[in-house]
């Protein structure tokens, strides 16, 4: 380790800023100043107390680091901390307390990281090989100690070419992370709302190496001008018409095998645009129906989400991670308000489940009782915005009478 006793320190330096003024501290080593030998603090205290530490380190004749810029005793926790094990370290801390979703996000959004840290390609090894290894095995947590014996050689090859935590240190590492991250394989830029989910995951690594004293602060900025805005308005012209979602409904029940479970579950998603993963989840208990000569409208009492995730990253070692619905406390529920009676195509679900009570309402092919897998949900999904007129039904009327004819 370089060490130097040639250390000046300059005044406090005075900025203004457009939010707030800031007060910097410069010091060269060695005869140099660069980029780790200038801090700046929000208020003049903190920074002139930073500058008699380093004063007071120069009269004790104690020596400077020539890469961190610091008296020996306040070297940095960062450069003694890998930023693999760090990831790794942070992927077990989060595993207990999140959902499916999340931790296969997490492990996508490090994977990236990490790419773009080493400091080259493993030689021998393809590119996609590294990616596998690092998001299926090394960021998750429950199959980590049972990867085979290739994984683990190119991930110990990966951790020694990986930098330490100190690298976050230097802006302009943390824009190629950033640059990367908004940007996909084939060069071409990704969605915005990708982007946002990286970079959450990077604010929330970020606080948990602050709270453990690794970082002093979170070097990842909060610039919207880095991020392109996303769409939060439905464009209507999208949207199934009442011809069109009749079409594709008869269409779906005429195909082989399938065609009655996967149309009575697309037209559950139209009728009363549920999502995807709450509509794998009702059973015929779920539908309350109105008294006779009550009313046309029936409840959906909605209570459980199963998005498919994969068997390696829930719990039960199942494809659907079973979990409360999106926004809300857990046990919590909603009401969803739909049509009756109901469409056929809905009604032999019904009567098919209460049949079969141990089967769920869309049950998959022959004795296979599995929900139904996300490569049946491609084109649908504009109807289960919460845009979709059934939820406005209050507001604007029977704004869904308009579909009745579908049945």
């Amino acid at each position: 380790m370089d060490t130097t006793f040639d250390v000046r320190v300059w005044q406090i330096e005075r900025g203004s800023g457009k939010l707030r003024e800031s007060y910097g501290v410069r010091w060269s080593v060695g005869g140099k100043r660069h980029r780790k030998t200038f801090q700046t603090f929000q208020t003049f205290a903190l920074a002139d107390g930073f500058r008699a530490e380093l004063v007071t380190a120069t009269h004790a004749g104690e020596p400077f680091n020539m890469s961190t810029g610091l008296p020996d005793r306040h070297e940095p926790k960062a450069s003694s901390v890998g930023w693999y094990d760090f990831a790794v370290q942070f992927t077990d801390a989060q595993w207990p307390r999140v959902s499916a979703n999340h931790r296969k996000n997490t492990a996508r959004t490090l994977m990236i990281v990490t790419t773009v840290l080493m400091d080259r390609d493993p030689p021998g090894v393809p590119s996609r090989r590294v990616r596998t290894a690092l998001s299926e095995w090394a960021f998750n947590t429950s199959r980590r100690d049972e990867a085979a014996d290739d994984v683990v050689a190119v991930l110990g090859w990966v951790r020694r070419h990986t930098p330490t935590m100190d690298v976050w240190t230097d802006p302009l590492a943390v824009q190629d992370v950033l640059l990367v991250l908004g940007t996909l394989l084939d060069g071409r830029r990704a969605a915005a709302l990708s982007v946002k989910r990286h970079r959450r995951v990077l604010h929330l690594l970020m606080r948990y190496a602050i709270v453990r004293g690794i970082l002093p602060s979170d070097p990842v900025p909060e610039s919207r001008s880095l991020t392109q805005r996303s769409v939060s308005a439905i464009d209507r012209r999208r949207l199934l018409n009442e011809r069109q979602a009749a079409q594709l409904l008869d269409w779906i029940r005429r195909q082989p095998r399938s065609g009655q479970r996967l149309q009575a579950f697309f037209a559950t998603l139209y009728f009363t645009g549920l999502h995807p993963e709450e509509a794998v989840a009702l059973c015929v208990s779920d539908l309350v129906l109105p008294a006779a000569g009550v009313g046309r409208w029936a409840d959906i009492v909605v209570h459980t989400a199963e998005p498919e995730i994969g068997r390696t990253w829930t719990d039960s070692g199942t494809r659907h991670d079973q979990r409360r619905l999106k926004a809300r406390a857990e046990g919590e529920t909603r009401i969803v308000p739909c049509l009756r009676p109901c469409p056929p195509s809905c009604g032999c679900v019904s009567r098919r489940r209460a049949c079969f009570p141990a089967i769920d309402s869309f049950p998959g092919n022959a004795a296979e009782f599995s929900p139904v897998p996300s490569t049946a949900v491609c084109g649908i999904t504009p109807a289960g915005h919460p845009c979709h007129p059934t939820y406005t039904r209050h507001r604007q009327g029977n704004a869904c009478t308009t579909f009745g004819t579908l049945g």
